[in-house]
């Protein structure tokens, strides 16, 4: 089971196809699939960056959020006397390895990362097998005062400070590489923000006292949902982020990498095997087999979010792999660096009677797209999948398990009696480049009585691979032709089946003016282990008839 859903996948390469055409397509209206927001205008962005203060709202994932009021500080503020004690300076595995109970979870941003705020990261691993910050020294961190690019999803915070003048106190983030866009205060303060190595989050003031803090925040969203490429191997990690562990740990560390059976291949394969184990943990009491603790954990796959968490921060990075710990007051999860993709966030998942969110009323939650790594059952069910005894959270702020993937028949491409006056399917998934005036000229229209009969199209398609892992990054491209011209602006879908008959749609695009098509989609977590073709289809348009690749 520890590994069953990383089997491969194999795929055949498609390059010789044949024409295909279908008859005239009944014009259908298109279905809404989101909601259009309107961003916020150019001289309203301009405003409040010019002044150096806050914008009413931000719109972010299809919402519009409002700022949030300041908070009257109290006594058991956010960021108060009890913080530092919460960032722990060192942690370390212990043999607790049963559920946790129940846990408790501040929600301090809006959207809400519930339970994914980072609280406390560690990226050095001690020869007692306990992790620390590699260097505590902090770095000033500047602050925006900009627009909310397009790539990076936008927080308010919302904190509490019981301040010391110059004191450094932690401060919680969404994201290692999440950006300070703006701050106020209440009283009026001056603040400057910095962090160390591992990407902790401090902030200092000018003044002491308590302080209520209203601050945005924004962060990649390629850190929240991950894609790793497909020829990444560990050897391509820059010299100066490549993992250093001390002899005695990098030794006990590749015993647990032959016993989960780690081969040589690419970052993308080790990253899903490892992610594969360790969610696949259980919180049951562990046996004593030595006095070594990681081995325990590791060998036995005993333990909850912890646990889980540091052992593989350990065994990853002896892979070569950088990856840190982070926690806060409910959960921990781990954090991989990708070269030329950045820190990502994986969770591995954990085990309690229950979790209590607090000052979540009211409030959005972050939703980023699914994980491409593989999720075991004993993984899904969880509380970080805000399944389970989640508390404090209503129906509509909580995870609704996963429909499961439609197939759909080809052959409403092909040439036959049957397809005759069918009309035109639904789009059910927003083609991933496309603009709305490319998607209105590729609709599924009919042919009048009486015009000119439409052109002949060919698609063709390739792809990057022939054995593939659920969770992998797919490239595909190809070509639309009508004879040997090239047929720009048309809507192309990928699809993936064993035949024509029942085929699982991986995405969409739009030709461009030569006729060519790029399409990164993921290999479903979910799809069935066997062999697999890669099919490309165009609905043509008014001038071009619909075709399939062979």
């Amino acid at each position: 089971m520890a590994y069953r859903r990383a089997q491969s996948l194999t795929n055949t390469l498609l390059w010789v196809l044949a024409l295909v055409i279908t008859p005239p397509l009944t014009a259908q209206s298109e279905p809404v699939l989101h909601e259009y927001i309107a961003p916020p205008s150019a001289a309203e962005s301009t405003r409040w960056v010019k002044e150096r203060g806050l914008p009413k709202e931000i719109h972010t994932q299809d919402q519009r959020i409002q700022r949030p009021p300041f908070e009257e500080p109290t006594e058991t503020s956010e960021m108060g006397p009890s913080a530092p004690a919460r960032r722990r300076a060192r942690v370390g595995l212990d043999r607790t390895t049963t559920h946790d109970g129940q846990l408790n979870y501040d929600a301090t941003f809006n959207p809400s990362v519930v339970p994914f705020k980072r609280v406390t990261a560690a990226d050095r691993v001690r020869e007692d097998f306990t992790l620390s910050v590699r260097d505590p020294r902090l770095r000033p961190v500047k602050v925006a005062y900009r627009p909310i690019p397009p790539d990076r999803d936008a927080f308010w915070g919302s904190l509490q400070l019981q301040a010391l003048p110059g004191k450094a106190l932690p401060m919680p983030s969404v994201a290692p590489s999440a950006a300070i866009v703006s701050y106020r205060t209440r009283p009026e303060a001056k603040l400057r923000f910095f962090k160390d190595s591992a990407d902790n989050f401090w902030v200092k003031s000018d003044r002491g006292g308590r302080l209520s803090v209203v601050l945005l925040m924004d962060a990649p969203r390629s850190y929240f949902s991950p894609q790793v490429p497909a020829l990444l191997s560990a050897a391509d990690v820059p010299e100066h982020r490549r993992p250093r562990l001390p002899r005695n740990v990098k030794t006990d560390a590749q015993r647990v990498l032959r016993h989960i059976g780690l081969r040589p291949g690419s970052l993308n394969q080790h990253l899903s095997r490892l992610v594969a184990y360790f969610r696949n943990f259980q919180a049951r009491p562990l046996q004593r087999k030595s006095d070594n603790i990681y081995l325990d954990i590791a060998f036995t796959q005993r333990g909850v979010c912890r646990h889980r968490s540091l052992a593989f921060v350990i065994t990853a990075q002896a892979v070569g792999i950088p990856a840190r710990y982070v926690e806060n007051e409910a959960h921990a999860f781990v954090e991989v660096y990708l070269p030329r993709h950045g820190w990502a966030r994986i969770d591995l998942g954990g085990a309690s009677v229950g979790l209590d969110v607090h000052a979540a009323q009211r409030k959005a939650v972050h939703r980023p797209k699914q994980d491409p790594f593989p999720r075991p059952s004993r993984f899904e069910g969880g509380y970080s999948q805000l399944r389970g005894a989640v508390s404090g959270l209503d129906k509509s702020q909580l995870k609704k398990k996963p429909a499961q993937e439609r197939t759909r028949s080809l052959r409403r491409f092909d040439r036959s009696a049957k397809t005759q006056g069918r009309k035109a399917r639904n789009l059910d998934r927003a083609p991933p480049g496309a603009t709305p005036d490319k998607i209105a000229t590729s609709g599924h229209m009919g042919n009048p009585k009486g015009t000119p009969p439409k052109i002949t199209t060919q698609i063709v398609v390739f792809s990057s691979s022939r054995t593939l892992f659920r969770g992998d990054l797919l490239h595909v491209w190809g070509k639309v032709q009508a004879g040997k011209r090239g047929v720009g602006n048309l809507r192309v879908e990928v699809y993936l089946g064993r035949d024509r008959n029942s085929a699982l749609m991986l995405g969409a695009t739009v030709s461009d003016s030569r006729g060519a098509f790029l399409l990164r989609p993921t290999v479903p977590i979910t799809l069935e282990v066997g062999r697999y073709r890669i099919y490309a289809a165009t609905p043509g348009d008014t001038r071009h008839e619909a075709s399939l690749s062979r």
